[in-house]
């Protein structure tokens, strides 16, 4: 810590120096209150613990010392403190009786340390974990520099702030070893092996006993630098609150662990399912429904591209209903769904802007028609496709790249298959001479960790569900990791965000977790190549279907037997003017949607259509012919059309009247006698409207009418013209 403040001047008078380490409290002098600790009895520790009021490090110079009264200790407990030296009695006045007890000043490091062991209990397995906030408390913000270090003699050289190594490095079991060999001192070696020996902690008195070939200032050095260095960690015992020193639970589990041979954990079948989501892709099934909403109605766009909250609410109507346990599970919601939609829509192209004076609007491109009438499969095919090309070796932004930001990456490039995977993550092969940088990655590097990852997966039987945390710990596990590509660690480097992950197994472990939960959460489960349920405890389980190996860019004969079976999709038409489409081919939907209004999903491949006068009259408006209508229902229709229905819908074609508009100017006269002279003039260029107003063609009033109005004894005045449409 510097001798100077943040503004570059020196602090004050009683500054001192301190560690890394000393930033709660000093280690100068800890020793001797060490001892005079051991001699207390547990029920003096936890009075001083619990009753003594410790002073400020740094008192203001007008405040008193907090103080407490003595009758709130044991006479014997109270004792025991004063013969230690831990507290001592005054008054609270200048004249008052000696019955207030003091804490020792001297001891308020020793104080503040203990208590900040007693509050955080490192070494209790029965608690949370509050490593972080003892971390941050007692160490200063330097201490990632030592932890640097460490990890740099262990020959890992990785960029890590302090949460990373602590949540990856500090609590395994390698640490303590690699802390005691960076020390270089035999003696922390001794000590980190005899705690590891150890069934627990180990009181810190009793560690000069069971070392005694050590030097006890050499032993106190060596435990002091791997306390410092998080290998090691301090604590008060439960019962009597006698200092103790041990590893970590965590990193004491972990080394019982690495003693025994791993087994691959098994796929665990989840048998209770309490909720089962689509078969379907949501990506897929949201977009169609976007579409059909774009179709039947093009909505109007505010000067951001958004939808106007007019049409907001259809638009989330028309989105399937998902179970909300489902939903939760991958950070779902309506709107969402909603956005997610609509960028696919414009990032395929599927609709364009049409932008007309105080009025933009969403409407559905010639290319998205095509989509809407294509086969289930060839929908499928084009999202898959748009997300399959791999990075390509040449570098640099490709202008002809779409952007979606609902799943690329911003900062994406050719170094990352983030599009394709939803995650981060690159392995490339190569040799244990060899330096690999995460940019040296190439196309075929992404191509080949695909495979590995399909590889993975296909192993999965086909509509089993297991839950997704037993696939995870069965994929990732040693040898069978995607992203060793079934090589050593040695012979793969794998970066994650850009930074390299080091071969260990658990390092790798944890990367190919990462990589796995990313895609299955934001690409196979919206993709619909694993279908995702919730069994009764709430957990996310994933069955394998047969799209994976489409997504993957294998081909599937299974997949174009469902997609022959989706085109035989039933209409029925109904003498209520009701559509019922049963089946999953979207095609006769995407046309009759044009004409009539979505009443609601039925379920998964079911859909109800609605003829009302409405919807037929705004189709005629857009420009459908009545015929047309007729003989889309009659084509798609797989049972006979309702003649009500048929003799209803033409009544409501025939209903419809155009009626033309053109800007006229209207011209109001003193007497029906002028009236005439202008008709007599203008002949069919002017309407009679009453006795004395006629209305004339702005368009035919030329100079030469005009001149010949005025032969008639007319003159057209006024300042406002007015204009009305016939």
């Amino acid at each position: 810590m510097s001798r100077y403040s943040l503004w570059n001047t020196p602090r004050s008078s009683g500054w001192e120096q301190r560690a890394f380490h000393e930033k709660a409290f000093s280690f100068k002098d800890m020793a001797r209150w060490d001892a005079k600790w051991h001699t207390l009895s547990p029920g003096a520790r936890l009075a001083y613990l619990r009753d003594v009021k410790v002073p400020q490090r740094v008192p203001s110079p007008h405040q008193k010392r907090p103080s407490v009264k003595a009758d709130r200790f044991a006479a014997s407990v109270l004792k025991e403190l004063l013969a230690a030296g831990f507290v001592e009695l005054g008054d609270s006045g200048s004249t008052g009786p000696r019955d207030r007890v003091f804490a020792v000043v001297a001891a308020s490091d020793f104080a503040t340390r203990v208590r900040a062991l007693h509050r955080h209990h490192l070494l209790r397995g029965d608690l949370p974990s509050l490593l972080e906030n003892y971390v941050r408390y007692c160490f200063y913000p330097m201490v990632a520099d030592e932890l640097d270090s460490v990890l740099r003699h262990a020959g890992l050289q990785e960029s890590l702030n302090l949460d990373e190594t602590l949540r990856l490095y500090v609590v395994g079991h390698r640490w303590p070893g690699w802390v005691a060999r960076s020390l270089k001192d035999p003696a922390a070696e001794r000590i980190v092996e005899l705690l590891r020996d150890a069934n627990g902690p180990v009181r810190r008195a009793e560690l000069e006993k069971k070392l005694p070939d050590i030097a006890a200032d050499k032993l106190q050095a060596a435990l002091g630098s791997l306390i410092t260095h998080l290998a090691v960690f301090e604590d008060l015992d439960p019962e009597t609150f006698e200092l103790v020193v041990g590893f970590l639970p965590s990193v004491r589990a972990s080394m019982a662990a690495a003693l025994l041979p791993r087994e691959r954990p098994p796929l665990v079948v989840s048998e209770n399912l309490q909720t089962i989501g689509p078969e379907g892709s949501i990506i897929v099934d949201d977009l169609r429904a976007f579409l059909l909403e774009v179709v039947a109605e093009p909505p109007r766009l505010r000067q951001d591209d958004q939808i106007f909250q007019n049409d907001l609410d259809r638009f989330l109507e028309a989105l399937g209903e998902l179970p909300s346990s489902l939903m939760h599970a991958l950070g779902l919601t309506q709107e969402k769904r909603l956005n997610q939609a609509q960028d696919w829509a414009q990032g395929l192209a599927l609709v364009g802007k049409r932008i007309q004076p105080k009025r933009r609007q969403l409407e559905i491109s010639p290319r998205g028609s095509q989509w809407l009438s294509s086969s289930l499969k060839e929908q499928y095919s084009q999202v898959y496709d748009f997300l399959r090309p791999v990075p390509s070796d040449r570098g640099g932004f490709d202008p002809r790249t779409t952007y979606i930001s609902s799943i690329d990456w911003v900062y994406g490039g050719r170094e990352s298959d983030y599009r394709f995977l939803g995650a981060n993550v690159t392995s490339i092969k190569t040799r244990p001479d060899r330096t690999v940088r995460y940019w040296d990655a190439k196309s075929k590097d992404h191509e080949a960790l695909r495979e590995s990852i399909h590889r993975s997966f296909a192993a999965l039987p086909l509509g089993v569900f297991h839950s997704m945390e037993s696939v995870l710990d069965h994929l990732v596990f040693e040898q069978y990791n995607p992203l060793l590509q079934g090589l050593a660690h040695e012979r793969v480097a794998v970066f994650e965000h850009g930074r390299p992950v080091p071969p260990l197994v658990e390092r790798r472990e944890q990367a190919a977790r990462a990589l796995l939960t990313d895609l299955i959460r934001k690409r196979l489960i919206p993709l619909g190549c694993v279908q995702a349920a919730i069994d009764a405890d709430g957990n996310l389980c994933i069955a394998r279907h047969r799209r994976l190996g489409v997504y993957f860019g294998h081909e599937d004969n299974a997949t174009e037997t469902a997609g022959q079976a989706a085109t035989q999709t039933r209409v029925v038409v109904q003498p209520d003017f009701s559509i019922i489409i049963i089946g999953l081919n979207p095609a006769p939907a995407a046309e009759l949607i044009s004409f009539c209004e979505r009443e609601k999903h039925v379920g998964h491949g079911a859909m109800t259509l609605r003829l009302t006068r409405e919807s037929v009259v705004k189709a005629v408006a857009y420009g459908m012919k009545p015929a047309e209508i007729v003989d889309r229902l009659r084509r798609l229709a797989t049972n006979e059309v309702p003649a009500n229905v048929l003799r209803q819908v033409s009544d409501w074609c025939g209903w419809v009247r155009r009626a033309h508009a053109s800007p006229v100017m209207i011209v109001r006269c003193p007497d029906s006698e002028t009236a005439d002279r202008i008709m007599a003039v203008m002949k069919r260029q002017a309407e009679r409207v009453t006795e004395t107003i006629v209305a004339i063609n702005q368009l035919r009033l030329t100079t030469a009418e005009r001149n010949k109005l005025r032969d008639q004894g007319i003159l057209i005045e006024g300042k406002e013209i007015q204009y009305f449409q016939v």
